[in-house]
Parts: C-alpha cells; sequence; structure tokens
C-alpha cells in the first residue's frame, strides 16, 4: 500500500492512507432545468424574459399613448372636412342655383334683343319708305 501512495506523493508515516476520488456529479435534476439548461442558465433566461417583457410593455404603452393621441387628431380633422365638405356642396348647390337664374335671364335678355333687333329692322324700314 504504501507503494500506491508514493506516486500521489509522501504521506506521513503512522497515518493511515486515504483513496481520492473525483468530487462525485450532482445529481442530473438538481443542475438542469427545463430544456436540460443548468439552474444559472434558467435564472438568467427567466430574468431576461421579464426584462425585455416589461421593456416591450413600456414601448408598448408610450406607442398607444401615441397612437391614440393621433388618432383623436385625425378624428378631430376628419369631423373638420366633413364640415368644410358640407359647407363647400351648399355653396355649389346655391351658385348652380344662381347660373339657372343667369341663364334664363340671359334667355330672356336674347329673346329681347332678337324681338327689338327685328322691331328695328321693321320700323328702319318703314322710315325709309
Amino acid at each position: 500500500q504504501h507503494q500506491q501512495g508514493q506516486g500521489q506523493g509522501q504521506q506521513h508515516q503512522g497515518q493511515p492512507q486515504q483513496q481520492q476520488y473525483p468530487p462525485a456529479p450532482p445529481p442530473p435534476d438538481a443542475l438542469n432545468g427545463p430544456g436540460g439548461l443548468s439552474i444559472s442558465e434558467a435564472t438568467f433566461k427567466s430574468r431576461a424574459i421579464r426584462v425585455l417583457t416589461e421593456k416591450l410593455k413600456t414601448e408598448l404603452d408610450v406607442i398607444q399613448s401615441l397612437s391614440s393621441g393621433e388618432v383623436e387628431r385625425l378624428l378631430a380633422l376628419q369631423a373638420e372636412l366633413v364640415e368644410r365638405r358640407e359647407r363647400i356642396e351648399a355653396g355649389l348647390r346655391a351658385m348652380r342655383g344662381e347660373r339657372g337664374q343667369w341663364e334664363s335671364r340671359i334667355g330672356s335678355m336674347n329673346a329681347a334683343t332678337v324681338a327689338l333687333a327685328e322691331w328695328l329692322s321693321e320700323n328702319e324700314e318703314g322710315k325709309a319708305s
């Protein structure tokens, strides 16, 4: 037995020699979490997911707030455009009505002009004779 210990260094005489074994591996369930990750890897992954989820929720809240403000602005603009359209269409109807009246007046004046021109040509002939 003394020769076995000589390869590993000198042992003190009088002490019983103890056999050296490598440390026992930990049980597989103790180190491995879900998916075969170690506990530290699983903890890191879990915390990273939680932090990233919180950041995404915060960014989503900001985007949602900005979007709702933009939606309100666009709805107000839409209401204003609807009002403008109604005013323009009312103005267009009024102008079409006025155009009809003017066309009627112009038609009447044209007829009166033709009648007057005929009267003048008849009466000028009468004076000449």
